[in-house]
């Protein structure tokens, strides 16, 4: 069902061809292509080559913050959502390298750096709220595609927070593995129905689009 639910941006976005000129389409299209790729090289190298599986690791999550973080600047309305996306980046990226460098053999990169990603994402969002309260840019807040695509953001990140945190002291005892799993799946495919339903919104109301095209 989670491996269903990334496929589903992609579909939509092969249907909403009036749009493709809008950075923040093509970035979340780029990213879910990304993450199909990730979740088949994931299962391919899990048993049979977990050197190449944990560096596949945190390669993806290098990728997958900064694409994130882009989405965001280019719906950013005001400099302190750009800047924070830019240096929040940067911040996350040192951090997850000085753990590679310290835990490469370990699966502790996957869980302390995994908090301070979806902390990251979770003050993101806040500032993009913050920024819309201050300075809507719709009527109605639900009418930008980019609200949902950042709600999905936001409770993908909030749901996650606390399980990475944990993850360590709670997968300690494998009849929690299951659970642990299941709770994760089902964050990540709200996360991409939030997001797929944030690309038919703007295809479906094109008028009421206020993402940031492409200029160069």
């Amino acid at each position: 069902m989670r491996g269903l639910s990334l496929l589903l941006p992609i579909i939509i976005f092969f249907f909403s061809k009036g749009n493709r000129n809008v950075l923040f389409k093509r970035i979340v299209f780029i990213f879910f292509c990304l993450s199909i790729f990730n979740e088949l090289l994931n299962n391919y190298t899990h048993v049979r080559y977990p050197a190449i599986f944990n560096l596949n690791g945190i390669c993806f999550a290098f990728i997958k913050i900064f694409l994130i973080c882009l989405v965001f600047r280019s719906i950013a309305s005001t400099s302190l959502l750009r800047n924070t996306a830019i240096y929040g980046y940067i911040i996350y990226a040192i951090a997850l390298l000085l753990f590679w460098v310290f835990f490469a053999d370990s699966s502790d990169y996957n869980k302390t750096p995994s908090s301070f990603q979806s902390l990251l994402l979770l003050v993101l969002s806040i500032l993009f709220y913050y920024e819309q309260i201050k300075k809507p840019e719709a009527l109605f807040i639900y009418e930008l595609p980019e609200f949902w695509y950042v709600t999905g953001v936001f409770l993908h990140a909030s749901g996650t927070f606390f399980i990475y945190i944990f993850a360590k002291l709670w997968l300690a005892d494998k009849s929690y593995v299951v659970e642990y799993t299941i709770i994760h799946s089902a964050l990540s495919i709200i996360n991409n129905l939030f997001i797929s339903f944030a690309i038919w919104k703007q295809f479906k109301a094109p008028s009421l689009v206020n993402s940031k095209p492409i200029t160069a």
